[in-house]
This record gives structure tokens, sequence and C-alpha cells, in this order.
């Protein structure tokens, strides 16, 4: 049973708001070149946190890296027989609202720009790495405000996006109290 983390207003996050994104790589890639892809995504995020639409606004951010292993059949196999793998990272960024703006207007600015951004930035990416063969089908699954910007809604997000190292973690820490 996992227990939800008391988050306390300090009242600087009073007009805060949280965007949720899940990015990666274009499409699934052979697991030789998981080391590559995951240290492209892994530069291109402190990047993101410094654009333009959002870097005088950033209060915070939290990313997660998950894996999805593709099951073995012949569509998600590489052409050496080894399974396919799906690096994307789970992010959250929460901004100050700035002062004088119609926030559904501002957010929906942000977002898309973020959106394009990412695409750009990991093309190009990938294409210095020496990728070229990727069938790109989005780059950015989804950045969007969370549905409601409250605790509740934000410790979902964040326990989702964090839930591989979370389980590993409570795990952890389970033997430990054992020993």
């Amino acid at each position: 049973m996992h227990q939800g983390v008391a988050l306390k207003n300090t009242g600087d996050l009073e007009q805060a708001v949280a965007i949720h994104l899940t990015l990666n790589a274009g499409q699934t890639c052979p697991i030789s070149e998981l080391k590559t892809v995951i240290k492209l995504l892994h530069s291109r995020w402190p990047r993101l946190l410094k654009h333009s639409s959002v870097k005088d606004y950033v209060k915070g951010s939290l990313r997660a890296t998950e894996i999805v292993i593709s099951d073995l059949s012949e569509a998600n196999v590489s052409l050496d027989h080894t399974p396919r793998v799906n690096p994307h990272l789970h992010g959250t960024i929460i901004l100050s609202i700035p002062t004088g703006v119609n926030t559904r207007e501002w957010l929906g600015h942000v977002t898309s720009r973020l959106y394009y951004y990412w695409t750009d930035m990991m093309q190009s990416g990938l294409e210095k790495v020496g990728i070229f063969d990727r069938v790109v089908t989005r780059h950015a699954q989804k950045i969007a405000p969370l549905t409601t910007n409250d605790t509740v809604n934000l410790q979902r997000w964040m326990q989702y996006s964090t839930k591989g190292a979370m389980t590993a973690l409570a795990d952890q820490m389970g033997k430990e109290d054992e020993k």
C-alpha cells in the first residue's frame, strides 16, 4: 500500500501549476542503442527546463526514466533477434504563473512550445549520434497541465512517474527494516 507524502504549501506555490510530461525518442529502439538513447534523453531534459517559455517560471521539476521491453513477437524484435526497448521520461515541471495572464491560454502556449522544442531537439540529437533510420511517430507523447492542480493529482502523477524507483526503494527499505 502506497502512503502519500504530505506536500506543504509554503505560499510561494499558491500561484503555481504543474505540467506532466511523457517524452521519448520517437519509437522503440534496438537494445544495442539503449545507452545512447538514454544519454540523449537525459541530456535534453535540462535544456527543456531552460526553454524561453518556462525558464523564468520553473519552481521545481522531477523526472524519472522508464524502460519498457517489448514482447518477443516477431514484430517487436530487431534484425539480430533481440528485443526492442522503449526508453522514455516521465516528468513534472512546476511553474509559477506569470501575473496578468490567462492561465489556460498561457499553459496552452507553453505546452505547445515545449512539445515542438522537444521534438526538434530529439530529431537533431538522434541524427548527431548517427541514428537516421528512426520512423518518428511522436517524441512527446504527452505534455499537458495536470487535470486539476491540487496535491492529490500531483502526488498521483509523481507516484506514476517514479513507480519503478519507488517500488525498488520501498522493497529495499523493507529489507533494511528486517535486519
